[in-house]
C-alpha cells in the first residue's frame, strides 16, 4: 500500500485508517466521511484530545488483519 496525501483525496468511505502527521508521527485514527474529519466521531465529537488532525498530511487504508 501506498501513502495518499490528503491535498490528493480522502477517504470515500468513514472507518478507521493509518495516519501521518507534519512531524512524521503514526497513528491509527478513525475518520468521519459524513463530516470529512479526522479523529472525530459522525457527531463532530474528538476522540482523541491530543492528536492535532489539522496536521495529518497522508492517510493509508489499515492492513487485512492475519487469517489465524
Amino acid at each position: 500500500m501506498k501513502w495518499i496525501s490528503v491535498t490528493d483525496r480522502l477517504p470515500k468511505v468513514g472507518g478507521d485508517y493509518l495516519v501521518v502527521d507534519l512531524d512524521g508521527c503514526q497513528a491509527v485514527l478513525p475518520y468521519s466521511s459524513r463530516i470529512k474529519r479526522w479523529n472525530e466521531d459522525m457527531h463532530g465529537e474528538k476522540i482523541i484530545d491530543y492528536w492535532d488532525t489539522d496536521e495529518v498530511t497522508h492517510w493509508m487504508p489499515l492492513p487485512e488483519p492475519p487469517k489465524e
